[in-house]
């Protein structure tokens, strides 16, 4: 009885360390394409790539595969504007200028936005005092790891971090509006089709850009192994 009840916690823990590991090493990994790619086409070829796997793999194990209604094409839509686009576009340009290290700080934003835009677009949703306690320990440990200094308000460090936080805003704000579509399409399903989206609008970004171009790539196989990553 006790192990029937303690594996599904392990397991969840186990995952949720595979999937920040995994998460983690797409910083670096960014920062690496950098020097082969512009950072908007860069997100752009990215969204690409995880847009034809995810297309192919729901096509094949999904039947409610595509949207069907209002809910379903405002749940794409919101995570593939702001959740995959906004954010893809804005964390590249922020990494431009900023380590890969306070990348990844800065995004553990994401979870603290989120609960500020729930509690403005899901007001059903509740927060007591321990998660309020989280948020305030949360802010003071990006504050300490970031160090804000009033006199380099203008450096391009610190405009990067703030490019950073705005990256962590459109995924945090695209996470709640989903959630507030309430579709029904299944996650898989609508997360593929969010790709589709985001690729597009990433690559529009790209092409009215005035500083992005085709002729800036520099092939390499760090940049490569940075795409596929």
């Amino acid at each position: 009885m006790t192990g029937s009840i303690l594996t599904p916690r392990y397991r969840t823990a186990g995952l949720f360390l595979l999937l920040a590991a995994v998460w983690g090493g797409t910083y670096p990994a960014v920062t690496v394409g950098l020097e082969s790619f512009p950072p908007i086409l860069y997100a752009a070829l990215r969204l690409d790539v995880g847009a034809a796997i995810l297309v192919l793999y729901v096509g094949r194990t999904q039947d409610y595969w595509r949207p069907r209604n209002p809910r379903d094409w405002a749940a794409v839509l919101a995570g593939g504007l702001l959740t995959l686009a906004g954010y893809s576009i804005l964390q590249n340009v922020g990494q431009e200028t900023v380590p890969s290290a306070i990348a990844a700080v800065l995004t553990g934003l994401i979870p603290i936005l989120t609960i500020g835009f729930a509690k403005v677009f899901l007001p059903e949703e509740t927060f007591g005092l321990t998660e309020r306690i989280g948020v305030g320990f949360g802010f003071l440990g990006l504050a300490v790891i970031t160090r804000p200094d009033p006199a380099n308000l203008l450096s391009g460090n610190t405009v990067g971090q703030v490019v950073l936080v705005l990256a962590a805003a459109s995924f945090a704000l695209g996470g709640v509006l989903t959630q507030r579509a309430d579709a029904e399409m299944p996650f898989p399903s609508r997360t593929a089709w969010a790709m589709v989206v985001g690729a597009a609008f990433t690559h529009l970004a790209s092409l009215a850009s005035p500083s992005e171009s085709v002729s800036l790539v520099r092939v390499s196989v760090g940049g490569l192994l940075g795409l596929a990553y």
